[in-house]
């Protein structure tokens, strides 16, 4: 397991020597790779950053820090040197890299794991109201989420993924109204759907089911526009449907590769009185006003104070939801932080339920929301058509039958949060280079059969010192950056960053085999270091893909 990056370790005696010989505590300094390999693999710009607190030229300084890292960091740098205008390059040894190969090969695909670290974190993604299918908007939710909670488990933390079920508001109310009026019309009875129904082919083919099992039995029940008139009728077609359509979503979801921890029902916290124990608790923030029970969350730079409890009595959406957030952190009482994955349309909530939180006395950063863009699914430079089956939006199962389960985990991290998705379905259906996932896949298999070709078995003393193109130190260099990834996308959460690395870790591969006759015999020494610098490569992909939930074939 990895305690700390070479990054890490490089920052580390930076600091200590900056600290010990110039009594200077400093945190904004750069320790990164070059861009370009004939520079060293990692640079810093610490000298610069520092120089004019202790009145030194850049250069000067970084030159007489560049010996003093060589000093403290052993045998893991072959050279570290200053150059213009006072920027540090590290080369790394032979020593560390026959190490850091080794290693790799050892771990195969378990390697970036991190120690385990006193960290827990709850992520709640998706949650959407189990009313219809899942859109490819909640996929690219769940994908997300998925993904850095298994990053997250790589790098040491421990998580706990979290669905939350509405179960208790009217929009169950109107999901058990809107089966029954399709179950009346499998009986040719005409029904009015001029309310507010839901009207998906997912609510028909739940009212088929009951009429399959249920016969007539319903058909001379009363109702009102909406309502079922008999409690136990009306009690019945929610929980069937509610039952049927939470199946629905954990299938989909299932398919997409995405598993949770656990599922919470709002019902429970009904049932277990949290939301008046939250009131009680929200007490020294709260006022009555005309006969509705308000929220002082102007004290907190609000632009308007919330309402809680309306005047006739009813809760609104925010106090429910506030209780359920309370639970969340107390739930576990290590609880570091929670994550929630929102959709756009949810931003001016997020500020709301912070002072909420803070009301109750937590700190303010105790909750993190990643807000999610919208994705678009094209076809031919066009909107992609929807199935019959999906009612008013592309569903999760419209994408899965377009692209599959592996590209779509891929193609729905591939940018940024922020940013808005279109998925090409012809791209990322394609087996071409134009298909990044495919690219990928393609080299994890072509390294696959380069090493069952070899038969190299490969042993301890194996070294690395002839690995000395500029490809086989780019390669090198990126598999040692590959636990900076993991600690990268850990603490910013850009998970489209493990994409990126993937696909650049490919593309030199790629460009090494164009250029390299690996498989030569003629210098068996040099053949055994290839094929375990390319064992590492496919333990680094293979580990890499699975964050995705993707495993890949060693034939493509």
């Amino acid at each position: 397991m990895i305690k700390e990056t070479i990054i890490a370790y490089v920052q580390k005696a930076i600091k200590e020597i900056l600290l010990s010989d110039y009594n200077i505590e400093i945190q904004n300094f750069i320790v990164e790779k070059n861009k370009d390999i004939i520079n060293g693999d990692f640079y810093s710009n610490v000298a610069m950053a520092t120089a004019k607190r202790i009145g030194r030229i850049p250069l000067d300084l970084a030159t007489k820090l560049s010996n003093k890292i060589m000093e403290k960091t052993e045998n893991k740098f072959k050279k570290i040197e200053a150059v213009k205008p006072g920027y540090i390059n590290f080369y790394l040894s032979d020593q560390y890299k026959k190490e850091l190969l080794h290693y790799v090969y050892n771990q195969k695909e378990d390697y970036g794991q991190f120690d385990q670290k006193d960290i827990f974190y709850n992520i709640e993604f998706v949650s959407a109201n189990p009313t219809g299918y899942l859109h490819i908007g909640h996929a690219r939710n769940a994908a997300l989420g998925m993904t850095l909670a298994n990053i997250w488990k790589k790098y040491g933390i421990t998580v706990q993924k979290e669905y939350y079920i509405n179960d208790a508001g009217n929009q169950i109310n109107i999901l058990g109204i809107s089966t029954f009026l399709r179950y009346l019309e499998l009986f040719g009875r005409e029904v009015s759907f001029d309310g507010d129904y839901y009207l998906g082919k997912e609510i028909i083919d739940i009212a088929q089911e009951i009429k399959d099992f249920h016969n007539d039995d319903f058909l001379e029940i009363k109702y009102s526009d909406n309502a079922i008139l008999d409690d136990s009728v009306y009690t019945f077609f929610k929980n069937f449907a509610l039952n049927k359509m939470l199946s629905f979503i954990k299938e989909d979801l299932e398919h997409l590769g995405i598993e949770f921890d656990i599922y919470s029902s709002e019902k429970e916290l009904y049932k277990d009185d949290a939301i008046p124990q939250t009131l009680k608790k929200l007490e020294k923030y709260t006022y009555i006003n005309e006969n509705a029970t308000w929220l002082k969350t102007t004290e907190f730079n609000d632009d308007k104070d919330r309402v809680l409890i309306k005047s006739n009595g009813d809760f609104t959406y925010f106090l429910p939801d506030i209780a359920y957030h309370y639970q969340k952190i107390t739930r576990n009482p290590n609880t570091n932080t929670i994550f929630n994955i929102w959709g756009a349309d949810h931003k001016s909530y997020v500020d709301r339920m912070s002072i909420a939180l803070q009301c109750l006395g937590f700190k303010k950063d105790i909750m993190h929301v990643i807000i999610m863009q919208m994705v678009r699914l094209t076809k031919n430079g066009e909107e992609y058509k929807m199935s019959k089956r999906s009612g008013n939006s592309l569903t999760i199962k419209d994408l899965l039958n377009a692209i599959g389960k592996d590209s779509s985990r891929w193609a729905l991290v591939s940018q940024t949060s922020a940013t808005q998705i279109e998925i090409d379905v012809d791209k990322f259906s394609s087996q071409t280079h134009d298909n990044n996932l495919y690219y990928v896949l393609y080299a994890y298999a072509r390294i696959c059969q380069i090493i069952n070709k070899s038969r190299i078995n490969i042993d301890k003393e194996v070294n690395s010192d002839l690995l000395t193109t500029l490809k086989e130190q780019e390669l090198i260099n990126l598999i040692a950056y590959y636990p900076c990834t993991i600690e990268t996308i850990s603490n910013s959460y850009e998970v489209n960053k493990i994409v990126n690395y993937l696909h650049l870790l490919s593309q030199v591969f790629h460009a090494y085999y164009n250029e390299t006759k690996i498989l030569d015999k003629s210098d068996q020494v040099l053949l055994k270091q290839r094929i375990l610098l390319l064992h590492s490569l496919k333990n680094t992909l293979a580990s890499g893909l699975g964050l995705l939930n993707i495993t890949p074939e060693e034939k493509i």
